[in-house]
């Protein structure tokens, strides 16, 4: 709301030409349940638009779950036998649990790091006593990062438990620059925003598509929230702003409609 310059008088005329994260859009379609009273049925329709709403317990709309069809699929994403919490953790979060099941490929068990070396790394000249077992103990310290060179990678110079190392990464803040684009008009229907600060992960059509009010156009990302954006009419697609991996801002200009 707040990057969209949302509030309680503005959001029932705005908030029709936004979409939503997906997060918020199952809220108030009932997923999680219904409020005291009832959803504000104004607002409701402002936030789903044309998604179907429930008014029973979700619970009693959920299928059984088939677990040994579930285990087999989930294997076959990860190309490893899930263990009874690898099958739960993608039961409830199908796609948080691959995203974190990749990162812990990547990056193996980061539980053992401080919250401070988790989110912003280590210093040069820092030292750190790891402790990853049972009277087990890596010390880790960091002694000098070299500029980037023309691939974008840099060189780590480090000593673990005494031992001088070195190791090349790639430096991914380097890349994620924002995109210049015009932004969208609010009066303008058939110009669609970014609804928040985010990425660009799906572009479903391409110049010239033919669209139906409601066809989902461009999918979004941010903060771990996925959006899509809706066509608000029937019409054509006259230009692409967005490439998939862009990073853009609120409101930045994805694409325009024309009737």
């Amino acid at each position: 709301m707040i990057q969209n310059h949302l509030d309680k008088k503005n959001i029932f005329t705005k908030g029709r030409h936004i979409d939503f994260p997906e997060s918020v859009v199952n809220f108030f379609a009932g997923d999680l349940g219904q409020p005291y009273g009832g959803f504000p049925k104004k607002l409701q329709q402002v936030v789903l638009k044309d998604h179907p709403a429930i008014t029973v317990r979700p619970g009693s709309l959920a299928k059984p779950a088939d677990f040994k069809a579930i285990k087999q699929e989930l294997t076959n994403k990860i190309k490893h036998t899930p263990n009874e919490d690898d099958l739960q953790g993608y039961l409830m979060y199908p796609k948080v649990f691959i995203d974190y099941f990749k990162n812990y490929q990547q990056y193996g068990e980061v539980m053992d790091l401080d919250t401070t070396t988790y989110f912003q790394g280590m210093r040069p000249g820092e030292v750190k006593h790891i402790q990853y077992g049972q009277g087990q103990e890596m010390i880790l310290k960091l002694d000098f990062i070299s500029t980037p060179n023309q691939d974008g990678k840099r060189t780590l110079f480090f000593e673990l438990n005494g031992r001088s190392l070195q190791l090349m990464v790639r430096d991914n803040s380097l890349k994620e620059t924002v995109k210049a684009t015009p932004q969208a008009a609010a009066d303008d229907p058939g110009q669609l925003g970014m609804p928040l600060n985010g990425t660009v992960v799906k572009v479903n059509v391409q110049v010239g598509d033919q669209v139906k009010a409601g066809d989902i156009l461009v999918v979004t990302e941010a903060m771990k929230m996925e959006s899509a954006v809706k066509a608000p009419f029937t019409g054509k697609v006259a230009k692409i702003y967005a490439n998939v991996g862009n990073h853009l801002k609120s409101q930045d200009l994805l694409l325009t409609l024309t009737k």
